[in-house]
């Protein structure tokens, strides 16, 4: 039995810690030194699983403010377009819309998250004042898009106070680095060493729950493996 690597990710980990779990839990082996590293890994697992749902909520809030970017320029670019119209009607409308959206430009996306969230809430309040609503509604599409911006917002409001609460969850607990060092220190010191001796002196008992737990290790150590191969080659 090989012991763990410790470049494994923390995705990684936080897979094996579940397979480790789940494997000391359905032995039916009467023994309290692996009862312990079981509660032990447990409680590694509940820190792991909590610092991996904080970093899926930041690529959620990456993702929507990807979002509402893409529909804001697309807002931009609409109106660009109008105001060149050759109906006279449309192209008076697009530049009264476009005074409005000269106050933003094209910047307004390179501005932190709290920023833009104001000033798309801004943009969305005067686009949709009585002098406004009917110049934009000249604009086949303009509403629509309007719409789209508006329910991104949303979205990426619903994503940050998401984020934000896990960034003070994880105040409560130890960082994804540590738990991962903590996970190697147990792995390699206490269940590795345990089950090489356990399965000398008792083969017949521990074999199988040996097997299964150095299968685990083998596949997070490929993991560890394969990434540093294809780091080399590309």
């Amino acid at each position: 039995m090989s012991k763990l690597l410790r470049e494994i990710r923390a995705v990684d980990a936080t897979y094996l810690v579940e397979q480790l779990h789940e494997q000391l839990g359905g032995t039916s082996l009467s023994d309290n030194h692996i009862l312990m590293i079981r509660a032990e890994l447990e409680k590694l697992m509940a820190g792991l699983k909590e610092q991996y749902h904080k970093q899926r909520y930041k690529s959620t809030l990456q993702q929507a403010d990807a979002e509402r970017d893409q529909c804001y320029r697309g807002l931009l670019y609409l109106n660009k377009g109008y105001v060149h119209h050759p109906d006279k009607s449309l192209s008076t409308a697009a530049q009264k819309v476009q005074q409005v959206l000269d106050k933003y430009g094209f910047g307004l996306v390179k501005k932190n998250y709290a920023t833009q969230s104001t000033l798309i809430d801004a943009l969305l309040r005067q686009l949709t004042q009585a002098d406004m609503a009917p110049m934009v509604a000249q604009l086949s599409g303009m509403s629509e898009l309007i719409e789209q911006l508006d329910k991104a917002q949303r979205n990426f409001e619903s994503a940050e106070r998401q984020w934000h609460q896990a960034r003070v969850e994880e105040s409560k607990t130890p960082s994804a680095t540590v738990l991962k060092y903590d996970l190697i220190q147990l792995v390699n010191h206490k269940l590795v060493m345990y089950l090489r001796a356990m399965v000398h002196i008792n083969p017949e008992s521990y074999k199988a729950l040996y097997d299964g737990v150095a299968r685990s290790i083998k596949q997070a150590n490929d993991a560890v493996h394969r990434r540093k191969s294809s780091t080399t080659v590309s």
